[in-house]
């Protein structure tokens, strides 16, 4: 099912609502989400939850801030590498 990453979660949440979705829900397919943030979304073309996150909260996955530095420091790097054979002096 789908996630949403977003850092107005009550806005998104409205949103939804607004398009006939039923939020706040104990969540049908992946049990530990928050209900809070569950929305069901039961239509003609398409049934099932829609989960609101953070985008926040990407930050404090200890994981994840280091494969974005070292992509940060190979991007800088491969940056310095082509640059020597594009230049010449």
């Amino acid at each position: 099912m789908p996630d949403i990453w977003t850092t107005r979660r009550d806005h998104m949440k409205g949103f939804l609502q607004q398009l006939g979705a039923e939020c706040g829900v104990e969540p049908r397919i992946i049990r530990p989400r928050d209900k809070e943030w569950t929305c069901h979304v039961d239509g003609p073309g398409w049934i099932g939850d829609i989960y609101l996150h953070d985008v926040r909260a990407i930050w404090t996955i200890p994981l994840i801030n280091e494969v974005m530095l070292g992509c940060l420091i190979a991007g800088a790097l491969l940056g310095i590498k082509l640059n020597r054979f594009t230049i010449r002096k």
